[in-house]
């Protein structure tokens, strides 16, 4: 608990900040990145703020006496006020003025605790409910996130014992050939639970950094976006590290001070995250596709009155395959997602039953390499790299066919013609 983030410590001067050792994982923290700091990111990014609160439970130990969250409630409601109030009315946010701040951040949502455990007695659920109650009474329109599922025997979240939360936050980090049998893991989904934001999740034992584990995670993330009446966000970690001062091993974006490079994971997210519809279709795979694969011939997902649905046809037997359809009816387009987590080269045909044909193919790139285990460095930094599609989707009357190359992502956009 003394080694915790504290963030009314990483205030002021940056060269004056004392900093702090982390005994959870074992490395010196600066506070040069302080809570000003990220608040300033975010909004440069344009991004949206989470923060995480402390909840009294440390790595190892057991939770700190419920009556002393007091103390841990009252600083996340000082966080808060730092964030957003006017310096006229909180010492705190007269602070954030001086830092050079004058206007809220708008901070809206907070984490309450991070990969708890014990559910029972004194544990998570009543020192969460100590905080949440005190979080509410300040801010009552505060988008609250509680720790959800990270592995067992680990499992459990104050969400299921009936205390209120926004999301929950579940974590996965597994051997790629694990996640990539995890593309169903949100079809089984319980729906009267609370919607998921998977905050932490990455394919990092064994075959680390390579396209093989950036594959297992595309078929993870395929998973959400077939599931997206439950799984709300995502985000992989961690994001960024710098190369000479490494205490995690597998981050997305890696630098030194005059260069970078990406994992392929990296490239996973930005194919999977450009191509977005409005309305995730309903997508079967048929055999042979769906032997071997059962979690994958589940499907779950928004769609339309007079859904259409893209079917894969052909197939390899026993290999690890999943497809996602989504559609923006405005614009008219339809994107495919499919991933072959298999070493052999394979034809795919996606038969369409839309009432609007397949009109042209917009845009198709593969993630691919010679190897599964190929990976991008500092000397190599595009070994494995988005690329154009060759040979193009051939577009027929009633669908389209894709070579599908060993151990590869391929996305595609297909407008949609005139009724």
């Amino acid at each position: 608990m003394r080694t915790r983030w504290d963030w009314k410590a990483t205030l002021g001067p940056p060269a004056a900040r004392a900093g702090h050792y982390n005994s959870a994982w074992g490395y010196w923290v600066t506070d040069g990145l302080g809570l000003f700091e990220l608040l300033t990111l975010c909004e440069l990014l344009h991004s949206t703020c989470q923060m995480s609160i402390y909840t009294g439970y440390s790595m190892g130990r057991r939770y700190v006496p419920v009556a002393q969250s007091e103390t841990f409630a009252q600083d996340a409601v000082d966080m808060l006020d730092f964030a957003n109030a006017a310096p006229a009315s909180s010492p705190w946010a007269a602070v954030r003025e001086r830092m050079g701040h004058a206007a809220p951040f708008g901070l809206s949502r907070v984490e309450v605790g991070n990969e708890e455990r014990d559910m029972s007695g004194e544990g998570y659920p009543a020192h969460y409910e100590l905080i949440t109650r005190r979080l509410w009474a300040a801010y009552p329109s505060l988008h609250i996130v509680a720790s959800g599922r990270w592995g067992p025997p680990i499992e459990g979240s104050p969400c299921l014992t009936g205390q209120r939360c926004d999301l929950w936050d579940d974590h996965y980090y597994r051997p790629p050939d694990v996640m990539a049998a995890m593309g169903g893991e949100y079809d089984r989904y319980n729906r009267s639970l609370p919607k998921v934001y998977v905050g932490e999740f990455a394919a990092n034992g064994g075959a680390k950094r390579s396209l093989r584990a950036a594959l297992a995670e595309a078929i993870f993330m395929i998973g959400f976006e077939r599931n997206a009446d439950v799984v709300v966000a995502s985000s992989f970690a961690p994001l960024c590290n710098n190369v000479r001062g490494t205490q995690w091993a597998y981050n997305l974006v890696n630098l030194n001070s005059s260069r970078l490079f990406v994992l392929p994971s990296y490239h996973v997210q930005t194919l999977l995250s450009s191509a977005l519809g409005a309305h995730t279709l309903p997508a079967t795979l048929t055999p042979p596709y769906a032997q071997g694969v059962k979690a994958f011939s589940r499907r779950r997902g928004l769609s339309s009155s007079k859904p259409p649905q893209p079917r894969l046809t052909t197939a390899p037997p026993a290999s690890r395959w999943i497809a996602t359809a989504s559609m923006d009816a405005r614009a008219r387009l339809v994107n495919l997602k499919l991933v072959n987590y298999a070493p052999n080269a394979r034809p795919v045909d996606v038969a369409w039953s839309g009432e609007r044909a397949f009109a042209r193919v917009l845009n198709a790139t593969v993630l691919t390499a010679a190897s599964a285990e190929a990976q991008n460095n500092l000397s190599m930094p595009d070994a494995v790299a988005p690329a154009a599609l060759d040979p193009p989707p051939a577009l027929g009357p009633t669908g389209l066919s894709i070579a599908m190359p060993p151990w590869s992502l391929v996305v595609v956009t297909v407008a949609l013609g005139d009724q």
